[in-house]
């Protein structure tokens, strides 16, 4: 959250560096608009459960560019990778584990403010998402003589219908909520080699899995800042 806020500072800084002194105030809480113009640029911010700010829609990165007052496109870009290794003894054998794996994803979504002239504004949106994931793993049990490890690999894709309300309480800084819908395809595939040394089986093989999906996701709260 510190890193949120500072983020956030830094924007306001940004934005009235080269007002003069006795203007600034009325920059920071002006109130007698929006920013929903040709041209601006905002950054958004998740409000989490305990009302601090984090990441929105689980993305890393989520910023909005208006085309037009009425016509914005929304990015979306986030990723995680994980990384666990280390090792265990049994009667002086040792065994090295590891167990690691990435995910990107990413969305587009083109808005539309039918009457984007007041402090609330209704807004509508729809666009494609995207997500893949890969992992791989190595498990040696030294004390029962099992070994197994694999990869496994996943993607996905779909879209995204969702409408909402912002509502600026400065002509630069809006709280909105929305609610979205999706409907995803999803393909993932597994690989695997399992060897038992104390009964003295082996196992190697493969599977695979698609799916498709709709969810009804709940309303999602979040902060704008603009520049």
């Amino acid at each position: 959250m510190k890193t949120t806020l500072a983020l956030v500072l830094f924007i306001f800084f940004q934005i009235t560096s080269n007002v003069s002194a006795q203007d600034k105030p009325s920059i920071l809480f002006d109130s007698s608009g929006n920013s929903l113009k040709k041209g601006s640029l905002s950054i958004q911010f998740g409000i989490m459960g305990d009302f601090s700010l984090g990441a929105f829609n689980n993305y890393s990165l989520s910023f909005k560019w208006h085309l037009s007052r009425k016509i914005a496109l929304r990015f979306g870009i986030g990723g995680s990778a994980s990384y666990n290794s280390g090792y265990n003894v049994f009667n002086g054998e040792r065994g090295d584990y590891f167990d690691d794996g990435y995910n990107i994803s990413a969305e587009t979504v083109l808005l539309f403010y039918p009457k984007p002239d007041s402090k609330l504004n209704i807004f509508i949106g729809a666009g494609p998402l995207f997500n893949y994931g890969w992992g791989k793993y190595n498990s040696p049990d030294v004390e029962y003589q099992d070994f197994s490890s694999g990869s496994s690999n996943s993607i996905g894709g779909g879209l995204k219908a969702l409408i909402g309300a912002e509502w600026f309480f400065t002509k630069y800084m809006s709280l909105f909520a929305e609610y979205e819908a999706t409907a995803t395809y999803d393909h993932s595939k597994r690989s695997y080699h399992d060897i038992d040394y104390y009964y003295g089986n082996e196992h190697i093989g493969e599977s695979q899995s698609d799916s498709f999906n709709f969810r009804a996701n709940s309303v999602k709260f979040g902060l704008s800042v603009y520049f």
